[in-house]
């Protein structure tokens, strides 16, 4: 079922997503809330799944992991059980099923090309993967992380 929303969640959202460990008291002071309001309605957001978690974004080239790869996967079988099991693969940090000639992308983060060839290796060994192509990651432009909405005139007021 999806969430019943309005601009003042939008609001919550977007402020939490370009700063999560801001206080409730915060979110409340920037967005001209009151605090109660902003943690009656966090609360609501958890509650339907909304919010899934708070989390940090992480340089992973300062932690000594620069190598990215985007592996296409082709999987003949049950997909998303190989894909289950790519995602526990050493190294890999999500995995996506996609339309389109591969069945699914693995994102891979690693800290050299020997580990990346023990990852497409490991992945390779899955039982219905068929064949992988990997793509090095030669430099990222990140987006603004932003949660997308339809134009605020289309928000319920309340």
């Amino acid at each position: 079922m999806e969430y019943d929303y309005d601009e003042k969640d939008v609001a919550i959202i977007r402020t939490l997503v370009s700063n999560a460990r801001l206080s409730c008291r915060e979110i409340a002071k920037r967005l001209k809330l009151h605090p109660n309001t902003v943690i009656e309605r966090m609360g609501r957001m958890e509650e339907a799944g909304v919010i899934e978690r708070y989390s940090a974004m992480i340089s992973h080239e300062k932690l000594g992991y620069g190598v990215t790869a985007m592996v296409q996967v082709d999987v003949e079988g049950k997909t998303d059980d190989a894909l289950k099991k790519i995602a526990k693969v050493p190294y890999v940090h999500e995995t996506y099923r996609t339309t389109g000639e591969y069945d699914g992308i693995a994102l891979i983060r690693c800290r050299d090309m020997n580990d990346l060839g023990k990852a497409t290796n490991d992945i390779n060994e899955i039982h219905g993967v068929q064949r992988v192509n990997t793509k090095i990651v030669l430099g990222s432009y990140p987006g603004t992380c932003e949660f997308a909405t339809e134009p605020a005139t289309s928000f319920k007021k309340l």
